[in-house]
């Protein structure tokens, strides 16, 4: 079996609330050449997608972009700082007492004091999330080698087609003093 040296797989897997989307495509290139492209979210595996991208393919330089959708609603919470929105008014009733201010500090003018409130996404369970991952590189490979595979067949094929073209395009020469038929 001969093997193309460019190839393009995609896979699109949506599981639960989260949908990914692996593709990737290849040229030829002496060692393998890897560029990955994803989510920050996802930076965690690209040691895993090498390693898993190096049961499929030995060499070549591989382009691979993933996408990656979280459609849960509580991807994002708000978080209360207590603490901190303590300091501020220990700090605006000491700058009430220092300057004689009016302390007119409101719930809403508290609320906008960098990090008193802040918004933190949810932490997610690693192991679900290489699951889906895992799933969407595997089927993008798959499709990627397959195409590969179907390339070289049909470059096999019309190379093969060309070599048989040539050969009866040649005709039988004899020489002239012996009469012998000499194919070229």
């Amino acid at each position: 079996m001969i093997k193309s040296m460019t190839g393009f797989g995609r896979c699109e897997i949506a599981e639960a609330d989260r949908k990914f989307t692996v593709e990737m495509k290849g040229v030829n290139h002496r060692y393998l050449d890897v560029n990955i492209r994803m989510p920050k979210k996802l930076n965690f595996f690209e040691s895993a997608i090498r390693n898993l991208l190096k049961q499929y393919v030995q060499r070549g330089k591989i382009d691979i972009f993933i996408g990656y959708e979280d459609m849960t609603e509580s991807q994002m919470t708000l978080k209360y700082n207590q603490k901190l929105a303590e300091e501020y008014m220990t700090s605006f009733k000491q700058m009430e007492e220092q300057f004689g201010l009016d302390n007119d500090v409101r719930v809403s003018t508290l609320a906008r004091c960098p990090e008193v409130l802040t918004m933190e996404e949810q932490s997610v369970d690693e192991e679900e999330l290489w699951s889906g991952l895992e799933k969407a590189m595997k089927g993008a490979c798959e499709q990627f080698v397959q195409t590969k595979t179907t390339e070289g067949d049909a470059e096999y094929s019309h190379a093969e087609q060309s070599h048989d073209h040539a050969c009866q395009n040649h005709t039988a020469h004899y020489c002239n003093d012996t009469g012998l038929e000499i194919h070229v």
